[in-house]
């Protein structure tokens, strides 16, 4: 069973990556895990009946069975809800971990964006709205489209590769907080403050973090 901590991201993945294969799903883990923090990073209501019809056609599971795989792979976005949550910003992104070739993590990282973007589509908010938020947020999220494109890092090193994949964890963090930030500003909810504190966090001064 995938653990509520991300600090075993890494076997968290490779279970991840096993049940889907055992599934024949057709996208990467990567890819699923990036799809379900967007969604989640723009809308919350994962309990709504569209996430498993979406979930389902995305997978390519025409006609899902009872196993336990299927019940762990679909058991995600309960999991990474309270990950995107976590107040000491412990959320990382399921990709091949250290043993893998530079290249496998990051084609995986490129993966993760692109499912991530889809995600924030499918939760409402698409590239068009992006410029709706901060500045930052837009540049930030663009700059996670330049990602899901590389291919390689034309001759970088280990140390270019973690910049990438820090840049894009905090972006995801950073979605996450202001979308939440805006709802709980909107309802007068508590949960603003945290948030807001977050967010500071995240970018402090208004910047991003290259």
């Amino acid at each position: 069973i995938m653990g509520v901590e991300d600090c075993n991201s890494n076997e968290n993945y490779e279970q991840l990556t096993a049940d889907m294969a055992q599934l024949e799903c057709l996208p990467a883990a990567s890819e699923y895990h990036g799809l379900v923090c967007g969604r989640l990073a723009a809308n919350r209501q994962y309990q709504d009946p569209g996430w498993l019809a979406q979930s389902l056609e995305f997978l390519g599971l025409d006609t899902p069975d009872d196993s336990t795989e299927l019940k762990r792979v679909l058991a995600l976005p309960e999991l990474m809800s309270s990950s995107l949550q976590d107040a000491d910003l412990g959320f990382q992104l399921w990709i091949p971990g250290d043993d893998y070739p530079l290249a496998d993590r990051l084609a995986a990282l490129a993966d993760w964006c692109g499912g991530f973007q889809l995600g924030l589509a499918w939760g409402g908010l698409d590239q068009a709205g992006w410029d709706g938020r901060s500045v930052e947020l837009g540049e930030a999220l663009r700059d996670l489209v330049a990602i899901s494109d590389v291919d390689e890092l034309g001759g970088g090193e280990e140390s270019d590769f973690m910049q990438l994949y820090e840049y894009t964890r905090m972006v995801a963090l950073n979605v996450s907080a202001e979308v939440l930030l805006l709802a709980a500003s909107a309802s007068g909810d508590e949960e603003g403050g945290q948030a807001q504190h977050a967010m500071g966090h995240l970018f402090g001064a208004g910047k991003t973090r290259h």
